[in-house]
């Protein structure tokens, strides 16, 4: 749903919660649990880059991403997968 947002013309920007691109987070499984939203975060961010809005007065922006934090459980995961090397 947010890559189809995301390709939308008419969508500026989404808000994003970890929780919607992946349920299954977990602070007993770490390093599995950033592997996966720094992979599918990145492929957001990605889409989002390669996706214009064009404002009323015709200046062309990339789509802006918002990560939501919500838990603050959630936190050093967050952080982490934001942080993480993208190589």
């Amino acid at each position: 749903m947010y890559l189809e947002d995301l390709q939308n013309p008419e969508i500026e920007y989404i808000s994003v919660k970890i929780s919607t691109i992946y349920s299954q987070i977990s602070s007993l499984a770490f390093k599995h649990t950033v592997e996966i939203l720094k992979e599918r975060l990145s492929r957001l961010y990605r889409m989002a880059q390669n996706h214009c809005f064009t404002r009323q007065n015709g200046v062309r922006t990339p789509k802006f991403v918002n990560l939501d934090m919500e838990e603050y459980r959630d936190l050093d995961i967050t952080r982490t997968t934001f942080n993480a090397d993208p190589r």
